[in-house]
């Protein structure tokens, strides 16, 4: 089961609905690597997942929720890194 939770600061390319507390911990979308912050090598981590070179949960890299991470994901992850006003929409983990 999961809760929503609202970030104070969410930080760039995040948004408060895209945070869920599971287990107590906070689990981002698009944040392929868990450091709490959207970057390129979360990009660059579910493009490797996209190909099958890495592995990466579709709760993390799943960006638009259709089931299965693709290039497409990858692309609109470094989108949201980059600040760009873009919709992440993962699955719950």
């Amino acid at each position: 089961m999961a809760w929503n939770a609202i970030p104070e600061n969410p930080g760039p390319g995040v948004q408060g609905s895209d945070i869920f507390v599971s287990r107590g911990d906070l689990i981002a979308c698009g944040d392929a690597n868990q450091d709490g912050t959207v970057t390129a090598v979360d990009a660059l981590t579910a493009l490797r997942a996209a190909v099958g070179t890495s592995p990466c949960p579709a709760c993390r890299c799943d960006a638009d929720e259709s089931g299965t991470v693709s290039a497409s994901d990858a692309l609109t992850i470094l989108r949201a890194a980059v600040g760009q006003s873009v919709a992440l929409a993962c699955a719950h983990c």
